[in-house]
């Protein structure tokens, strides 16, 4: 269950990170960078720990997962996110640097 938690809580801050960097292009910084790097590589631990953690306990908790950080994100940020989606790869390997997307 402690897994299962951090699991979440990470892939949300991740995917919290992920909107803010697109919808706030002018504010984007190394920080974020960092923080984006550094969920990815807690999330890896978490499963490398717990592997029935990996592909089909994420996908089942995908949407209920970008929900909460599209939801406070627009908290955040104070107004509405416009993405509607993010997909895997755009979360878990996608390179995001200041000036760029890869």
């Amino acid at each position: 269950m402690k897994y299962c938690k951090a699991l979440i809580s990470q892939l949300i801050r991740l995917m919290l990170h992920i909107i803010k960097w697109k919808e706030q292009k002018n504010k984007r910084s190394k920080s974020w960078e960092i923080s984006i790097k550094n969920s990815r590589e807690e999330i890896k631990k978490i499963i490398k720990k717990k592997p029935s953690l990996g592909g089909n306990y994420i996908d089942n908790n995908w949407d209920k997962a970008f929900l909460k950080a599209k939801n406070e994100a627009s908290k955040e940020m104070k107004k509405n996110v416009k993405i509607k989606n993010l997909s895997k790869n755009e979360v878990l390997h996608k390179k995001y640097k200041k000036n760029k997307e890869y």
